[in-house]
């Protein structure tokens, strides 16, 4: 089942709008001049519409069964609608770059454009080499044709914010996945044991020293004993004297006096 596309009409110019030959010689690079192609003397009258399909957008020139036969005229084929308007030529829009290559405006009118129409029923064609071919194309009030150029500068400016927003989440999504990608190597770069047959070393100091030290630690920071308090006057005056000495020549007296 072939899946539908949705189209998006930007403009539409219902009448009023005419298709013209160029005249052969005219020369683009010193502008188009509607002056010189007898707006009095027309190809054809055509409905001009700019519609959005995806992200392409087209001029589509269409012409109704009234217009390309006359002699139709009070029947019934006139104002049917959609199906009483077949397509004339067809003009892609281009994105970006410079909306000249496809819609021209002319030198000395703002209601006259030089168009390059393709054959848009060659979509398997690559662009570059589509039947081309540029007409001019008027419209009959100014207003249309400012409405006109304006849905096409819609669709580019459209465009190109689409653009920039399709590129901003591309860095973003970049960025999101750097960040991963670093937090991956960064966790790969941890420790997470020892590979089969791997060892470590370990030096430890010896517990001997810091033994010895700690009696010179606390010698040196106790505080000096406390000397005994002096004595009350109280206690030395209750305290006996002491007895008299004994000479040795006081003995000898009294025993030799016993003799």
């Amino acid at each position: 089942m072939a899946s539908s596309i949705v189209e998006s009409c930007l403009f539409a110019c219902p009448s009023g709008a005419y298709v013209y030959q160029l005249p052969a010689g005219q020369s683009s690079s010193l502008g188009h001049r509607a002056e010189m192609w007898d707006v009095d003397n027309w190809l054809c009258e055509v409905r001009v519409r700019v519609v959005e399909r995806t992200d392409e957008c087209f001029v589509l020139l269409e012409t109704s069964a009234a217009i390309v036969s006359p002699e139709s005229a009070g029947t019934n084929d006139r104002g049917q609608g959609e199906d009483s308007y077949s397509l004339f030529a067809a003009c892609p829009i281009p994105a970006d770059g410079p909306l000249s290559v496809a819609v021209d405006a002319v030198v000395d009118s703002s209601r006259y454009f030089v168009l390059r129409v393709e054959d848009i029923s060659e979509a398997a064609t690559p662009k570059e080499r589509r039947k081309h071919a540029f007409i001019g194309v008027g419209f009959r009030e100014r207003t249309s044709a400012l409405d006109f150029m304006a849905a096409l500068q819609t669709f580019r400016a459209r465009h190109k914010r689409a653009l920039e927003a399709e590129a901003m989440a591309a860095q973003f999504a970049a960025r999101e996945e750097s960040a991963a990608q670093a937090g991956m190597e960064a966790d790969a770069s941890l420790f997470h044991g020892f590979a089969e047959g791997e060892t470590i070393t370990i030096s430890l100091k010896s517990g001997r020293g810091a033994a010895k030290k700690a009696p010179t630690t606390t010698a040196l920071s106790a505080p000096p004993p406390l000397l005994p308090p002096p004595p009350t006057k109280k206690a030395a005056s209750s305290s006996p004297p002491p007895p008299p000495p004994v000479h040795a020549d006081d003995d000898d007296d009294e025993w030799g006096d016993f003799q």
